[in-house]
């Protein structure tokens, strides 16, 4: 596997090439050791439609509430995903103000004991520390240091998620993604203080919502720092509702002509946006046919 690297506003590998992530959601692994689903095989799928990375959804109480979570679930995940030529994402999937210790408070259930979201540092600390410990010299991880950024300043953001990098950096040189705060959507501050550390990637999920729709900083981010859409996706119906005529025409322009990688959510029948309508692999919906068709 080729390891990856930045160099102004790419992501290259070992040779120079620019690569271009295209990659796919899983759905949270605890979640799927919950459904009796085999998220190994999920990941041979997403091979099978195109993808070139995974990412991985890493919620803080599964990890919090299972002491062999690396070795029961996240060892076979990077093993697999070196052996098929994939990129793996490993993304600490909490959500909140991390500076404050303030987890999102809408749909953040209890999971055995602990917030599905939790964002509090010191668990993001730990958590940060042994997965790069662990998987930091695999040349194909990448890692998402901290999923949602919500209700937190941006100066705040960037005093903690500075921390979150140098932990990382102490066991990896490999690419970080940094989201932009407001559930990611906002990038402003990149320009004047830009993350001090080499191989950065700024994220901006991109999804139907109004509060994702303004790109004014993201390109201009871009044309110094690479940039990825680190979730991305929309349905016919509900709380994602666009049509790919209008939403998908836009993703694509934007993948393609600005070379900005994305992973798309959620290799999944019910967490929306879905890819699939049933576990059915060629069940593909609406959102799951544009993505196979166009963007991979």
């Amino acid at each position: 596997m080729i390891g990856l690297s930045v160099k102004g506003n790419k992501i290259i590998d070992s040779s120079g090439k620019e690569i271009l992530i295209k990659g796919i959601c899983i759905n949270s692994p605890g979640i799927l050791l919950e459904e009796n689903h085999n998220f190994l095989q999920d990941i041979k799928e997403i091979k099978k439609l195109g993808a070139n990375a995974v990412k991985v959804p890493i919620c803080p109480a599964y990890w919090q509430s299972n002491k062999n979570y690396c070795s029961e679930i996240l060892d076979s995940i990077v093993n697999l995903t070196k052996e098929l030529k994939l990129y793996c994402c490993l993304d600490w999937h909490a959500q909140g103000n991390p500076y404050a210790n303030k987890t999102r408070e809408h749909g953040n259930e209890i999971i055995n004991g602990f917030e599905k979201y939790d964002a509090k540092k010191e668990v993001a600390f730990s958590a940060l520390k042994k997965l790069s410990r662990l998987y930091g010299d695999e040349e194909h991880v990448i890692f998402d240091v901290f999923s949602m950024p919500i209700d937190i300043k941006n100066k705040d953001w960037i005093n903690i998620v500075q921390k979150f990098i140098d932990i990382v950096r102490k066991n990896s040189d490999n690419i970080i993604i940094v989201n932009g705060t407001n559930w990611t959507s906002d990038l402003s501050w990149v320009l004047d203080s830009p993350i001090k550390s080499k191989n950065i990637v700024y994220g901006f999920s991109y999804y139907p919502q109004k509060m994702f729709q303004d790109l004014t900083y993201v390109l201009k981010v871009k044309k110094k720092y690479p940039i990825i859409f680190p979730e991305c996706g929309y349905t016919k119906e509900g709380y994602f509702k666009e049509t790919k005529e209008n939403y998908g025409k836009k993703l694509k322009k934007y993948i393609f002509e600005n070379n900005i990688g994305f992973f798309a959510w959620a290799y999944h029948p019910k967490r929306v946006p879905i890819i699939l309508n049933s576990w059915k692999t060629n069940d593909l919906s609406e959102w799951g046919k544009f993505l196979k068709e166009e963007l991979l």
